[in-house]
Parts: structure tokens; sequence; C-alpha cells
């Protein structure tokens, strides 16, 4: 037991004084160690490269109007340590009062009791507001104490950048918007246009969140966003928006479309797409112009009669039997809209009264036997190409070949009255308006130009990318077009107003679940004035109620003269100055 107590003995008196000396030799070297060192140490784990966020480009319509800026938020916070004892305490009480006016959220005692507590208690990081605007924000710094600044007043802000659009939800979709992996309309698409090029910035912490800039030979400038011009006429836009909205909203349709498009340039003045709400409400939900793709109907009996006229296998007074509005073709039976359909009549005829039965058996009689060669003339029309409008999302044309394994013996007879196969809106309108420009298909563009803050600028210019026929066929289906308005299917909508020329087209999706379950699509499109063409446009109508309205002429084609006689009344486009204004379009 001695020799265990001798042991315990022993190693108490060696261990304890090796451990004593280790201490005193440590608190030796701090005290040896300069203090410069010992800060610059300390401040070195608080300094860091911090990236500076540039100013997102706004983007503007063709008069300059601005349509997307930047909406910047402010978080605010107070360092209550920084200020000096004089400033903080004569000044208190006048920024308590401030803040309970601007702010609110305490009282003014509140607020002064708040403040004085953290500064005792050395908080240095006291939230004042949250997502405060610019003006407010303004105000805010000239309070007493924040005036000062950030070092001697102890004012700390955090900016929040969220994008603000001027007009609300007119053409929203297609303006868009840049969210992580969600890149919508030219938002989405001029992304790295717009974003600028982000900043480096070597700082200094002072206080949470509060950071001082450090020279430094690797800092690099923040650069801002380029601006956006686009095509879109704001005047125009809101024409296009109220037209398609109140007609939705008046046949209670599932959603709805309307594009204008400048003929000559086939720039885009105005694109609305509109789809209803659990609510009944309608808002800019998907662009279904460009993204979807339906079977378009009767309006793409002109692309296949475009193809016949071209070929030379008809011209607009030949005689093609419509029979009475019913007919089989290799076991698939047609009808027309009229009962007892129009008998025999011309092609120009079978044209304006939208005869499904004529526009099949001009295209059978004529291609049954080399069904690739209409399908080949197609292509040539572009009908198989995409617009390249500067949108993310848009889909292919779908139209079927002779080669395809799912071709049959109705294929050709079916795809010439517009079923069984697919374009989207802005592909119909494209063709409409090479048609209307004499020939000459243009690329539609939503851009004019981009910006650079430093003033540089990049233009796009007017684009031919097609020819669609020759004059003579042209001008055929100008007449064609014009015959649809003034004793057609769109007769009731002929009016001393505006002259214009177009097609309607009524198209039935999910045929198949029976009479009474089918959808309904109705659509027009068209140019004006019929004369002068200055302006194309396509208005679609997807499911309207059944009970109101489901034509083409019916539900789509009064959006198409509504858009027509308001754009011709606010731009005298047909030359008659008359004195009509502004506000014309605007109340009616």
């Amino acid at each position: 037991m001695k020799d265990v107590n001798k042991k315990w003995v022993l190693f108490i008196s060696v261990v304890f004084p090796l451990v004593a000396f280790v201490l005193v030799l440590q608190l030796f070297n701090l005290q040896f160690i300069s203090n410069e060192e010992f800060t610059s140490q300390i401040k070195t784990k608080r300094k860091k490269f911090r990236v500076i966020e540039p100013k997102r480009g706004n983007i503007f319509d063709t008069n300059g109007e601005l349509l997307v800026s930047n909406n910047l938020l402010y978080n605010v916070y107070f360092d209550p340590v920084s200020p000096a004892y004089d400033v903080f305490y004569d000044h208190l009480k006048e920024l308590s009062t401030s803040l309970a006016s601007l702010v609110g959220k305490y009282t003014a005692q509140e607020w002064e009791n708040k403040l004085t507590k953290a500064r005792k208690h050395k908080k240095r990081y006291v939230p004042i507001a949250k997502k405060l605007t610019a003006d407010h924000f303004e105000q805010l710094k000239q309070f007493p104490i924040f005036n000062k600044g950030k070092y001697r007043g102890g004012l700390i802000t955090e900016v929040e950048h969220s994008r603000k659009y001027a007009y609300g939800e007119m053409a929203k979709r297609t303006l868009g918007w840049d969210r992580r992996n969600n890149k919508v309309g030219l938002e989405g698409f001029f992304t790295q246009n717009l974003s600028g090029i982000k900043g480096r910035q070597y700082s200094e912490m002072v206080a949470p969140k509060l950071w001082r800039p450090v020279p430094h030979q690797n800092n690099r400038e923040t650069r801002d966003g380029d601006n956006l011009y686009t095509t879109l006429d704001i005047e125009v836009q809101d024409i296009v928006h109220h037209a398609l909205l109140n007609q939705l909203v008046k046949l209670e349709a599932d959603h709805g479309t309307a594009v204008v498009m400048e003929v000559a340039t086939g720039k885009v003045r105005a694109m609305s797409n509109l789809g209803k709400t659990e609510d009944g409400s309608y808002f800019e939900a998907r662009n279904y112009a460009v993204w979807e793709q339906l079977e378009p109907g009767s309006t793409f009996k002109l692309f296949s009669l475009m193809a016949a006229l071209e070929d030379g296998v008809v011209d607009t007074s030949t005689i093609v039997n419509t029979y009475k509005g019913v007919k089989d073709f290799n076991g698939v039976t047609i009808k027309d809209s009229k009962e007892g359909g129009y008998g025999k009549i011309t092609v120009k005829r079978a044209f304006e009264v939208s005869s499904n039965i004529g526009v099949a058996s001009i295209i059978n009689e004529q291609y049954r036997r080399r069904p690739e060669d209409f399908v080949d003339r197609l292509y040539k029309m572009g009908v198989y190409n995409l617009t390249g409008i500067e949108i993310p999302g848009e889909m292919e044309p779908k139209i079927p070949h002779p080669k395809d394994k799912s071709w049959s013996g109705i294929s050709l007879q079916w795809m010439s009255w517009g079923y069984g196969l697919t374009l989207s809106p802005l592909q119909i309108l494209t063709i409409y308006n090479g048609v209307a420009n004499y020939g000459k298909v243009m690329k539609p563009t939503l851009v004019e130009k981009i910006v650079s803050p430093d003033q540089n600028t990049i233009y796009f210019p007017p684009q031919v990318v097609n020819s669609l026929s020759s004059q003579s066929t042209i001008s055929k289906l100008h007449a064609m077009m014009r015959g649809v308005v003034t004793h057609g299917t769109a007769a009731k909508l002929n009016k001393d107003n505006i002259k214009f020329a177009g097609k309607t087209g009524t198209t039935q999706f999910e045929y198949w679940k029976g009479k009474d379950k089918l959808g309904y699509l109705a659509s027009f499109v068209g140019y004006f004035p019929y004369d002068k063409p200055k302006y194309s446009c396509i208005v679609v109508v997807s499911q309207p109620k059944r009970s109101k309205a489901y034509y083409g002429s019916d539900a789509a084609g009064p959006v198409f003269y509504r858009i027509a006689e308001k754009i011709n009344v606010h731009y005298s486009i047909d030359g008659k100055d008359d004195k009509r204004n502004y506000y014309y379009w605007k109340k009616s």
C-alpha cells in the first residue's frame, strides 16, 4: 500500500510541474506575439471576395415605353453600437418617432426602448424593416442617426431584386421571367444579355452582415445588363388583350390567344395568351401562340389550295362537286356544315364557304396517285418550318408524309382540310402573313435591338425566310380570302369600318368520344386593310361554351374584327383622318 502511495506522489510531483510549465510558456508566447500580427490573423478570417450583383436590364416596347424593370426592395438593419455616444442619445427620440411613422410595428417609445436595450447589450444587427420600396428607403436614409451612413450611423441594408411588369398581365407570358431553371419568354431567351456580369469585391466584415470594401488587385467591376427593345406596341397590346379577354369571358372559354404581326417586317406588335383559372378569371397562363400545337381545321385549306393552284392542277374557276354535303373517302365520311351541301361550285366558292368536301375532293382527285407531290409542295412553302421566334418552347409542326408508317388511305384527304396534322397559331399566322406580303414569308420577331450600358447596339433587321408561290397564285388567294368576308363564312363581319380578308376555322377535337362530348376550337386568321395589307392577325378561342358560340366566324371572328377596327381607329391605317381618337377604342 505504501508503495502505491509513493508512486502517486512521484507521478504528481513530475506531471503537475510539467503542465504548469507548458501553460506558462503559452502565456509567455502570447504576450510576445505582436498585437499587429494577432489583429492581422483575426482580420484575415473575416475578409473575403463578395459577389456584387449587377442591375438587370430593362425591357421596352417599340416606342420606348417601359414594360419590365428592376424592382428593388430593401431589408434594413441597425447596428446601434456603431454611432458615437452623443450621436445615438441626442437623436434617439427623433429616430424612434420617425420609425414609428414610416415603419410602424412599434410606438415611438417602444422603438426607443428596443434600440436602447440593443445598444446596452451590444447587439449589432437589429431588424428595422423588410421589403421597403425605393421611395420609402430614401426617406428612411434621411432619418436622424441613419443619415450618418453605414459606419457612423450604423445603417445596414440588403437589397432584393425582383422584376416589375409595368402593365400587369398584359403580355406577361411573352415578356416572361428567369427563375432558376424556369426560363420563359423574352426574359428567359435573352437572360444572358439582361443579366449583365457579376462583380467581385474584396471586403472586410466589421459587424454581422456589414462589410467594408477593401482595395484589391483582383476586384472586378459589375457590368449592368443590356436593355431590350421589343417590337411590341403597348397600345396595340392593350387592344388585343382586352378584345380577347372580353370574348373569352363572354363565351366562358378555356383559353385563347391572339397575335398581331406587321406584314412587311414580321414584327410582332402584340401577343396575348389567356387561360381560365378555377375562379373563372383569366391570366397569362401559357404561351399558347408559340407552344400549343393544334389541328388547324379550315384555316389549313388556304395551304391546300395554294399548293394546287401553284402546281397548276386547278384554277379558282374549276368546278368541284360537293354533292349533298356528305361524301365517303376510302370508308371515312366527310361532311359539310351546310345541310344538303352546295352542289357543284367553283374552287373559289368552295374556299369561301369552307366546304370540307370541296377541298378534300380537289386534293384527292389531283394528288391521290402522287401524294408526295402535295406534301413536298407544303415543304417548299415552309409549312413545316419553325418560326424561330425569340421565345423558348416552340414546338415543331407535325405533318404526315407518305413515307410515314402511319400514312393511310385517308391521310391525304384528312389533312387537306386541316386534320391529322398540327401547327401552332404563330406558325399558321406566319404563312398567312406571307400571303398578305405578296409571297414573302418574314421571320416573326419580338426584338428590334439590344442596347448595352455603354450604348453599343445590336439590331435585328427584318428577315425574309421563304417565298411561297408565284404572284399569280398570291393574287388568287387574296381574292379568295376577301370573298370569305364579303359573301362567305365571315360575311356577318363585313362592315364599312375596315376592309379585311381572312379565313374562318372551326376544329372539332376529341371527336372519337361522340357528338355530345366534342370539344371545339374556333379561329380566324387574316390581314387588314385588304387593299394595302399593314397587319396580319390570328385569333384562337379554345373550348368556348357550345351553347354560346363555337364556329370560327362567331367565336374568333368578332375578336379579329374588333382588333382590326380599333387599330385602324387609333392609327388611321386606312389613310382616313376622321378625327377619331385614342379614347374611342379605350372606352368602347
